[in-house]
């Protein structure tokens, strides 16, 4: 097995449990019952003072990342997910709370990182035509890690009306062979020479990040936007806004958006092969179309179902190809800031989603129609000038039949 096989092997590998933590939140519901003394809203900072600590650490981890070797950087951020897993299942319902928000906030590291430093291991030991591909299957391992993680984790949860929900963070023990195999497989360095970026020329001439590399960084983050007001708005617009079904169909919706992405990883090399340097586009214009079902179809769930697949399958197909085109024109020591830069990007649109949205629905009819309206428009432009950016101007690698094997 080449370096560039083991790593892509140990890659696939740790990323099945980097999103593991993504079982609280169907489970926070038991865990509020265990603390009665606690407000819900001290409760609910168990799942968002991750996202937190992430916003902070996706800007740090980029520069922390071209000082020390990001084998063990990963290690560390998969070691936050075990942690997190331990507090909950040792401490449950019989100990303080705040050892929980401590817990919450030592996984938000991970969540930070994790992608980051993933993204940068393949643009440092994967060839250029394949490093989409693999970028698109760790992200498929992360969401079906979290998928399966959260499936298990609820039936063993609802256990004695809810009270067994610490039992179900003893899965965290999954993540102990996976650190292990990481560690074994992956390798220090990659071969001399053996990865060669896409756009050397411009990199060469380059003393920071191109400002093509910054342009595909901003598209990225304002696109999450759009991405982001499904993932905040689909329980109030199934349950509350339309009336269409409970908490059931609301998180059938979150598992159809979860599900298409996975089958849009697995499958990313064939797409890929398709379109070529349109990839980006594609996926824009499906996701753009699956927020206008949204919009247009809102008095059955066909619209929410159909807008949340076709979501998870455009940001499938579009985000891998263009991370991998940032590290390919961006010069080989600032990927990693690169990628970094990009993370807290999207996290920063992320916190402040709802902020913009709520503004601009004021010009679109107010609302949650008019917050989902401006997500369209958004993603329309966003479709738009990624022709600019991927389709007129020379792409550093083009997609290749290849692009499927390690």
């Amino acid at each position: 097995m080449s370096t560039s096989q083991k790593a892509g092997t140990a890659v696939l590998i740790i990323s099945f449990v980097l999103m593991l933590a993504g079982m609280t939140s169907p489970l926070l519901a038991y865990i509020m019952k265990s603390y009665p003394e606690i407000d819900p809203g001290t409760a609910m900072r168990v799942l968002t003072l991750p996202a937190l600590i992430a916003l902070i650490i996706s800007f740090a981890v980029g520069p922390i990342a071209t000082k020390i070797n990001k084998k063990l950087l990963l290690i560390f951020s998969s070691g936050c997910v075990l942690i997190y897993f331990a507090v909950f299942a040792v401490v449950g319902s019989n100990g303080p709370f705040s050892m929980l928000l401590v817990a919450a906030g030592i996984v938000g590291i991970c969540q930070g990182s994790g992608l980051t430093l993933i993204s940068s291991i393949i643009g440092e030991f994967i060839e250029g035509a394949k490093r989409a591909t693999v970028i698109a299957l760790s992200m498929a391992m992360m969401n079906g890690g979290g998928a399966i993680i959260s499936l298990l984790g609820g039936v063993i949860a609802a256990g004695n009306d809810g009270a067994n929900w610490p039992y179900a963070y003893y899965l965290g023990i999954l993540v102990i062979p996976a650190m292990i195999l990481f560690w074994i497989i992956m390798p220090w360095k990659p071969d001399a020479a053996a990865v060669v970026h896409g756009d050397m020329a411009a990199a060469a001439k380059s003393g920071g990040i191109p400002i093509r590399a910054m342009l595909m960084i901003l598209l990225a983050a304002v696109f999450f936007i759009c991405i982001a007001s499904f993932m905040l708005n689909v329980s109030i617009y199934v349950i509350s806004e339309y009336e269409l079904g409970t908490s059931v169909e609301s998180g059938l919706a979150n598992s159809l958006f979860t599900i298409l992405g996975i089958v849009a990883g697995f499958s990313f090399a064939l797409f890929a092969k398709v379109f070529r340097k349109w990839i980006v586009f594609t996926g824009f214009a499906i996701t753009t179309l699956g927020l206008l079902m949204m919009v247009l179809i809102n008095t059955s769930l066909v619209g929410i179902y159909v807008g949340a697949a076709l979501m998870g399958l455009g940001f499938g197909l579009a985000n891998p190809y263009l991370m991998a085109q940032i590290i390919g024109v961006t010069p080989p020591r600032l990927v990693p800031i690169a990628l970094s830069l990009m993370a807290g990007g999207v996290n920063l649109c992320m916190f402040f989603t709802m902020d913009i949205l709520g503004f601009l629905s004021r010009f679109t009819g107010g609302g949650l129609k008019g917050i989902l309206t401006a997500s369209t428009i958004i993603a329309a432009i966003c479709t738009v000038l990624s022709i600019f950016l991927f389709v007129f101007t020379r792409v550093t690698q083009p997609a290749a039949p290849t692009e499927g094997k390690l």
